[in-house]
């Protein structure tokens, strides 16, 4: 039982000595990374917000319009396009079984 209480003591050193400082370290490393990309994206907005006030007429004309994208209307929309047929011809399989008698693809000869 000591050996048991031994191993969890040297455990608990390597853990406080090593593995924590490790760990703060990256957690650390993380958060300045965090910062630094959270900076450059308020530089840029900046930045952009700086182009606006210097030509305000541009961004008035520059606003995204919703209705502009209705108009664009995808015929294909809910159609089902059935290509077994010629599937199972490129294959060389027989494609004069009805789906219905042979359970589907999986059940047709190759």
């Amino acid at each position: 039982m000591a050996d048991f209480f031994q191993a969890v003591e040297e455990s608990r050193e390597i853990y406080t000595n090593e593995y924590l400082p490790e760990l703060e370290a990256s957690k650390r490393a993380k958060a300045a990374s965090l910062a630094a990309v959270k900076e450059d994206s308020m530089n840029r907005l900046l930045k952009d917000l700086a182009i606006d006030r210097q030509n305000p007429e541009f961004a008035k004309r520059d606003t995204w319009d919703p209705d502009a994208e209705e108009d664009e209307v995808d015929d294909d929309e809910g159609e089902i396009i059935d290509r077994r047929e010629s599937c199972m011809l490129l294959k060389g399989g027989r494609t004069d079984i009805p789906q219905e008698t042979t359970g589907g693809l999986a059940n047709m000869q190759r």
